[in-house]
């Protein structure tokens, strides 16, 4: 017998260069993932591991903004790849 919440079917997909896969909407529910969060796919010796990837709170570098406009260097660069991953 299988649980309900762990052992699912989907079905791999092709989008574009890369592979999707639909998580069943019991799983998503469950651990709480959502449209647009970024995850990490971790290889393991009998597939892989989805985590979720944190990323930073919005607050953190909207008052960075105004001091790195006139000096590019690593916090321009911080802002600009929190911005790529909103993309």
């Amino acid at each position: 017998m299988t649980d309900s919440t762990t052992d699912q079917l989907t079905t791999i997909v092709a989008l574009e260069a890369s592979l999707g896969l639909a998580i069943p909407p019991a799983i998503a529910q469950r651990l709480g993932l959502q449209a647009g969060m970024h995850v990490v796919f971790t290889p393991t010796a009998n597939g892989f591991s989805v985590t979720t990837r944190p990323t930073l709170d919005p607050g953190f570098h909207q008052p960075l903004t105004p001091s790195t406009a006139d000096q590019p260097g690593p916090l321009e660069i911080l802002r600009r790849s929190e911005e790529s991953l909103a993309d």
